[in-house]
């Protein structure tokens, strides 16, 4: 993550959790998608969800076995606040298994 993102949340419900990261500015999710987003993207491994444009929402999956053969997906995705007079986003990722 970006300098100085925070955890702001979560949530588990059986199988299922999710963690939200603190609200970024444009310039944090710019510089977060020219970093980890390329490697996501480059490595493979990952599935584009949504748009692949600059300045709109993305989201990544991955899907993966552990060692004892249990099955999991991890997500991670990201978008724009609506209505924040700011023009905040938010990042969160999920866990599935």
């Amino acid at each position: 993550m970006p300098p100085g993102a925070q955890i702001d949340g979560y949530r588990c419900v059986g199988r299922h959790c999710t963690l939200w990261f603190g609200l970024m500015t444009l310039d944090e999710v710019m510089a977060l998608k020219r970093s980890y987003i390329k490697q996501l993207r480059d490595s493979g491994q990952w599935e584009l969800l949504g748009s692949d444009e600059q300045y709109e929402a993305n989201a990544f999956r991955y899907t993966g076995k552990t060692e004892s053969g249990c099955g999991y997906t991890l997500e991670i995705r990201q978008g724009s606040i609506p209505n924040d007079y700011h023009h905040r986003w938010r990042v969160s990722t999920s866990l599935t298994w």
